[in-house]
């Protein structure tokens, strides 16, 4: 019960300028590896991505996956899977597995499993996220209008784990 009213206050604490005009896809400051990168919120994608780009200047440690995955293309294989890859948003910190594939237009992409996981909840006309897991905290979020360059994964096969 207290988990719910400290959730209900975090809520009715959110002070934001309400943009009138909301335009454009979601993204959210997310540091990796100690690195900070502008990752792209999508509910349509399945997974947590990152370029292989990105996973090559972090130096991640990839161990070959299966399958493959559709971002806006054939479906292409996965790179790759890094294993609990220390990941930071605002006050929450975690270890996550992050999918490593080939994308040109963003660099680290957070799909439904992740925002599943730390419970999420998205205040768009705000323009803040509240994460639940854990202690409880909001996390401002920037729109941005990205020209003709939009993502989407549709598709994962022979699953990631």
């Amino acid at each position: 019960m207290e988990t719910r009213l400290h959730s209900l206050r975090l809520l009715n604490a959110i002070k934001a300028k309400v943009d009138e005009r909301p335009r454009g896809p979601l993204f959210v400051e997310t540091t990796i590896s100690g690195k900070t990168f502008k990752a792209l919120l999508d509910t349509g994608a399945s997974h947590h991505l990152v370029s292989s780009d990105v996973a090559s200047k972090l130096g991640l440690k990839i161990s070959k996956g299966g399958g493959t995955i559709k971002v806006n293309s054939n479906p292409t294989p996965i790179n790759g899977v890094a294993h609990k890859v220390d990941v930071s948003i605002g006050e929450w910190h975690g270890q996550e597995n992050l999918t490593i594939v080939i994308m040109d237009d963003f660099d680290v992409v957070l799909g439904l499993k992740f925002l599943n996981k730390v419970k999420v909840v998205l205040v768009p006309y705000t323009n803040t996220m509240c994460i639940f897991e854990g202690k409880a905290c909001t996390v401002p979020i920037k729109r941005e209008n990205v020209s003709s360059k939009m993502l989407s994964t549709l598709q994962i096969s022979k699953g990631v784990r």
